[in-house]
């Protein structure tokens, strides 16, 4: 882990698995909750956050998941967890090209 920290990487953590495949077009989008196979518990993935700075010093995360912002609310609810246990880490994703609002982005 050492390494990864030298040389500025960030850790992937997983959010969720899904079967989703981007649409053509968001009018033909299916955002049902049930599309998705593995959705992580919010507290799991805000203890594995915390474990990886704790443990390793690592402060940049890769969310893994080919659309955090599907489902929306489950997105939102995991960004006021990670604000909420106050982990000052730098973190990115993909997004899903459709679902995003300005309270996701801010």
């Amino acid at each position: 882990m050492h390494k990864y920290a030298q040389a500025g990487f960030g850790i992937g953590i997983l959010t969720k698995l899904g079967s989703f495949s981007y649409p053509t077009s968001a009018s033909q989008a299916q955002r049902d909750v049930e599309a998705w196979r593995v959705i992580r518990p919010i507290d799991a993935v805000v203890q594995d956050v915390q474990d990886m700075k704790q443990q390793y010093g690592l402060r940049k995360v890769f969310f893994i998941d080919n659309g955090f912002n599907v489902p929306l609310p489950h997105a939102k609810e995991l960004c006021r967890a990670l604000l909420a246990a106050n982990v000052k880490v730098h973190w990115n994703t993909c997004l899903a090209p459709f679902g995003c609002d300005r309270e996701l982005i801010g």
